[in-house]
């Protein structure tokens, strides 16, 4: 009997997505590099500029007047 553990990781990495595929390792996730840039280039033109710091980024991206969530995926195999 073997025991089987869940692994993920995280950066969606070629190496991590065949892990996936033979059976190894359970899911990763994909961050979202440019949506990352995208809202810090942003919130700094914002500072820069004088405007309220979340100018311009998607309301529902907003959480609490603090920070911004970015989407990510999940890959769990072909």
């Amino acid at each position: 009997t073997s025991t089987v553990i869940p692994v993920f990781g995280v950066d969606a990495t070629d190496s991590a997505k065949q892990l996936i595929n033979e059976g190894k390792m359970t899911g990763t996730i994909k961050q979202d590099a440019d949506g990352m840039a995208e809202a810090i280039c942003t919130i700094v033109q914002n500072l820069v500029n004088g405007k309220t710091m979340f100018d311009s980024v998607a309301a529902e991206k907003v959480v609490e007047n603090w920070r911004v969530n970015i989407p990510y995926s999940t890959y769990l195999g072909n």
